[in-house]
């Protein structure tokens, strides 16, 4: 009789765990739905129960979309980070990070890894600091960053990243529900969705930093032929660890249930 009532418990505490996956799979699975008409190609995938990843061209251009949960920073709920790539080369030979209140603890940026900060102008958010693998980035990109910082008015805003691969925005989406998180360390993020809205004001802002890279990135009339003119494609390469930074790894993505 024991065992019997022992294989029941076991039964039903099966059940249990996989009734409670598949309706945490679904429901992060569904972060992307009210955005996914805005895409053309558009592909979702998910591994397990993991937050899913989207990937598909938006006005032309190639774009990644990611979720990611950080839930290392210390005193603080866990947050949700949506991660806007945009792939398409930039020729600056420079890595440059954005980011907004640095803790160090922001394991999906190269900013920790870069040694060298950048001066803002006068209109830089106190809030936000810069960081650099070039002793000396090219002034046209610098001037790029003092154009855009309109960006982080929004609070929410976490990271802006220019690679050579291509630029990416972090945004603050949701943060985690204080109960589950205090009692069991579980990072819940119940109904977060990524509204199309949303998703085409930091696209569109990517598009045009991008264009703005472009544009910085072309010599000018007086530079086209001079040999002391700066060559982007000079530098190209140099630190391609920190220049592959705009891929997060799948193992820091998500939080278990």
């Amino acid at each position: 009789m024991t065992s019997l009532l022992a294989m029941m418990f076991c039964a039903v505490l099966g059940y249990m765990h996989v009734t409670q996956r598949a309706r945490v799979r679904a429901q992060r699975r569904a972060l992307f739905d009210p955005c996914l008409h805005r895409f053309d190609q558009v592909e979702v995938r998910q591994d397990g129960i993991n937050y899913p990843a989207l990937a598909g061209r938006y006005r032309g251009f190639d774009v990644n979309v990611e979720a990611i949960v950080d839930h290392v920073s210390f005193r603080k709920l866990p947050q949700l980070l949506v991660v806007f790539t945009l792939r398409a080369p930039v020729r600056c030979g420079v890595v440059i990070d954005v980011l907004a209140r640095p803790q160090n603890t922001e394991f999906y940026a190269p900013w920790s890894r870069l040694s060298f900060g950048v001066n803002g102008g006068s209109g830089w958010p106190a809030h936000v600091v810069a960081r650099t693998d070039s002793p000396e980035p090219p002034l046209p990109f610098v001037d790029v960053l003092d154009r855009r910082m309109s960006l982080f008015e929004d609070q929410k805003m976490k990271e802006l990243l220019i690679t050579p691969r291509g630029v990416r925005l972090a945004y603050r989406l949701r943060e985690g529900e204080r109960g589950p998180y205090l009692l069991l360390r579980q990072a819940v993020f119940e109904g977060a969705r990524l509204d199309a809205q949303l998703a085409d004001r930091l696209l569109c802002a990517l598009i045009a930093l991008h264009g703005d890279l472009r544009r910085a990135a072309a010599p000018r009339p007086t530079e086209r032929g001079s040999s002391n003119a700066w060559n982007p494609s000079l530098d190209i390469g140099r630190n391609a660890d920190v220049h592959e930074a705009n891929v997060v790894p799948s193992s820091h993505r998500h939080a278990s249930v």
